[in-house]
């Protein structure tokens, strides 16, 4: 009888461990979408107007989209290019910030890692500017985001320029 409770102790010794392990180790599609993401902050434009002073990086970014050259905007291609190696369909999407407004399922209760989609110039325009989401502060809605002064990093937009936040 010794023996039974003995090994029934260690059986629930591994549960708990194996449920405390896959807990820890558990990430949502969001946060591993953030994190990987967040792996280019700092990458950043090489200035002038040719191929060969544009940043590899960036250009393996604009190559979702089938463009070359970081001098032109990048933000959606960013973020295509997050998702698609994340193995999400982008063929919907394009080179255009606002092409996002249709990606997934749109959201009123926002997490960390939604894709983020602001109008540019004016809501009636199709300029707009796309970025994953950081947090919410207020009036300001804080975006990692490419082509964000040139580079990946973390800025923030006035809430009233929110178009949709988009999950998936």
């Amino acid at each position: 009888m010794k023996s039974a409770i003995v090994k029934n102790k260690y059986l629930i010794l591994l549960i708990t461990s194996i449920g405390v392990y896959m807990g820890y180790f558990y990430k949502s599609a969001r946060e591993i979408i953030y994190d990987y993401a967040s792996s280019f902050m700092g990458v950043q434009e090489v200035p002038g107007e040719s191929a060969e002073q544009s940043n590899p990086i960036i250009d393996k970014f604009l190559n979702v989209f089938g463009l070359s050259n970081d001098e032109v905007a990048w933000c959606s291609c960013f973020v295509g290019y997050v998702m698609d190696m994340n193995g999400y369909d982008i063929s919907d999407q394009t080179p255009m910030a606002r092409s996002w407004d249709t990606f997934g399922h749109e959201t009123t209760e926002p997490k960390r890692g939604d894709i983020v989609v602001f109008w540019r110039e004016s809501p009636l325009s199709g300029w707009g500017h796309v970025g994953f989401l950081d947090r919410i502060e207020g009036d300001k809605i804080f975006v990692l985001g490419g082509n964000q002064s040139n580079r990946v990093k973390i800025s923030w937009y006035p809430k009233h320029r929110l178009v949709s936040y988009r999950k998936y």
